[in-house]
């Protein structure tokens, strides 16, 4: 699969639709063994999120009949996924930085800040938050 989680996709356009070899149903078949259903192409163009990747198929977020997608109706990537840090990185960055120094900052991650803060201090305030 091609894409994950996230992603913000085109659907294949409504031209390419159009010249498809399609069955007696109007329907085009894709990668052997999926459909984009004639019902589809109001999707034709336009760009989507991926909801969920499971096994050859994708639902997308603006779909609300659950149609099936796969790699073959997509024409390109619009946007990746944003990249997410586990709130366990960062506790975990946050440890390595100040291991056995005692280390302070002005503010958090050295911006300004009228009080200084203990590293370990924010990674013990994070992992209580996390488990919250």
């Amino acid at each position: 699969m091609k894409y994950k989680v996230g992603d913000k996709v085109r659907i294949k356009s409504l031209e390419w639709y159009k010249s498809a070899y399609k069955d007696d149903d109007g329907d085009v078949k894709c990668d052997g063994h999926s459909y984009f259903f004639n019902a589809m192409q109001e999707f034709c163009g336009e760009v989507v999120t991926i909801e969920q990747a499971y096994g050859l198929h994708y639902s997308i977020v603006e779909d609300v009949y659950g149609w099936q997608w796969t790699d073959e109706m997509i024409e390109n990537l619009v946007e990746p996924a944003p990249k997410i840090v586990s709130l366990d990185k960062v506790c975990e960055w946050l440890e390595n930085k100040c291991e056995n120094k005692g280390e302070y900052i002005g503010g958090l991650f050295g911006g300004p800040c009228s009080i200084s803060i203990r590293f370990e201090n924010i990674s013990k305030d994070l992992r209580k938050a996390m488990e919250e």
